[in-house]
């Protein structure tokens, strides 16, 4: 068997007269980073920066990361020269932050503790690193540890109008009292008000209850959720979406029953009298005589009635109209 020549690539190439095709980055895994060090009280983590990157913009941005493609080894990119995070960012906690942006073991679920979801999801919120938020808050959602009086900090903390809610609920449910330490970490003037609804429990029915919690902070809940509306993901925002959706159907579905049973009870519709007031502007505006009182309010009316109306309800105010002496007693 003879000798088997040595192939060069280059010269292969040339002899065979085919061009050696240039290789192409993978989208997925060919990883443009750099190592980033930062400092959180006194104490050093040195990581890539692309999951930063591809994170949270926000973060990029607040603390002018280098960029992806830089080889200056200046600030942020060695010991000496450390990105320094605020004082009321714990090391603690932004090591478990580290723990969900860079896994340390193959796993298809990270095992964390309800503490390290908890930090994490503040600290994903502060930086808004939306899919962690996400992600953070599924996780303590199907973990099922978190108190009523928990749902309803983090609630606060984190903009989630329906953690809120639903700790105010279950503490209006609960069968044992709202504790002291209970009341003063909701905050006492919130707790008095939950007592009282707490009342309309036993006093008419839990739904009732559970309705007035809805009304009762409806102002504290929309000033939560106007803000939470920023830090949904396009997969919330797409969920949300669908939710209001259905509940418009359901609404729409309702409203349709109370005009069936109204026509079934020979009472005029909703529908029926938006359609009168409708027509009545619709004439109003081509020039057409203002319609009858009687017309105007579904029963029939004298000429001389109808006129009277229209004259008490469009009577010009002048200089001269006697007015009331106020009542000295007020």
């Amino acid at each position: 068997m003879g000798e088997i020549p040595y192939l060069d690539g280059a010269s292969s190439s040339s002899d065979t007269g085919k061009a050696t095709a240039t290789p192409t980055k993978d989208e997925a895994f060919f990883i443009e980073s750099i190592f980033i060090v930062f400092e959180v009280e006194n104490r050093l983590f040195r990581v890539p920066s692309y999951m930063f990157f591809k994170e949270s913009p926000t973060f990029v941005e607040t603390f002018d990361l280098p960029p992806l493609f830089t080889e200056n080894h200046g600030d942020g990119t060695n010991p000496e020269n450390p990105i320094v995070l605020p004082d009321d960012v714990r090391c603690e906690d932004f090591r478990n932050l580290l723990k969900a942006l860079y896994p340390r073991s193959v796993s298809l679920r990270l095992s964390l503790s309800k503490a390290e979801w908890i930090s994490i999801l503040k600290l994903s919120t502060k930086w808004r690193f939306l899919g962690l938020r996400k992600l953070a808050k599924s996780e303590l959602e199907a973990g099922k540890e978190l108190s009523s009086v928990e749902k309803i900090i983090l609630g606060r903390d984190i903009y989630d109008s329906s953690w809120i809610s639903a700790g105010y609920k279950e503490l209006v449910q609960k069968s044992d009292t709202i504790t002291d330490d209970e009341a003063i970490a909701i905050e006492l003037p919130i707790a008095i008000k939950l007592y009282r609804i707490r009342e309309i429990k036993l006093r008419q029915s839990l739904t009732s209850a559970l309705r007035a919690v809805e009304e009762v902070f409806a102002m504290e809940l929309g000033v939560i959720l106007s803000k939470e509306m920023g830090y949904r993901t396009d997969q919330e925002e797409a969920e949300a979406l669908a939710e209001m959706k259905r509940q418009l159907g359901i609404e729409e579905q309702q409203r349709l029953l109370e005009e069936k049973s109204a026509i079934e009870r020979g009472e005029p519709t909703t529908t029926a009298n938006e359609e009168k007031s409708c027509e009545i502007e619709v004439e109003e505006k081509a020039g057409i005589e203002p319609p009858s009182m009687g017309r105007l309010f579904g029963g029939e009316m004298t000429n001389e009635q109808s006129t009277l109306g229209w004259g008490m309800l469009f009577q010009p105010t002048s200089a001269t109209t006697k007015k009331k002496k106020p009542n000295k007693y007020r």
